[in-house]
C-alpha cells in the first residue's frame, strides 16, 4: 500500500532527525523520550500486530499512527513541563 509506505518513510526521516537532536548536548528533551519516538513505535507495529487476535488487530492497527503521535506528544509535553519546572526551581534558588 502506497500510503503506508509513504507514512513509514515520513516517520523514519523525522524520527532520525529527532534522535539526532536529542542526542546532542544542547537539548530540552531527556534521552528517555527516545523510547516513545514515533519511528521506534512504528517499527514495533508489525511484531505487535502479528500476536493479536484478528478482531483486536483491526482495532489496534486501524488507528496505530494516531496512537503513536498521541503517546509521543503526551510524553514530550510532560518532559518539557518537568524541564521547565526544574529550570524555575534553579532560578528561584539563585535569588
Amino acid at each position: 500500500m502506497l500510503s503506508d509506505k509513504l507514512c513509514t518513510q515520513f516517520f523514519t526521516f523525522f524520527s532520525l532527525l529527532f534522535i539526532a537532536a536529542v542526542s546532542t548536548s544542547q537539548r530540552a528533551y531527556p534521552p528517555l523520550l527516545l523510547l516513545v519516538c514515533p519511528g521506534i513505535l512504528f517499527v514495533l507495529r508489525k511484531p505487535l500486530i502479528n500476536y493479536l487476535p484478528d478482531n483486536l488487530m483491526a482495532i489496534v492497527d486501524g488507528g496505530y499512527s494516531n496512537r503513536i503521535m498521541m503517546i509521543f506528544f503526551i510524553a514530550a509535553t510532560i518532559a518539557l513541563g518537568i524541564v521547565k519546572a526544574e529550570g524555575e526551581q534553579s532560578s528561584d534558588n539563585r535569588l
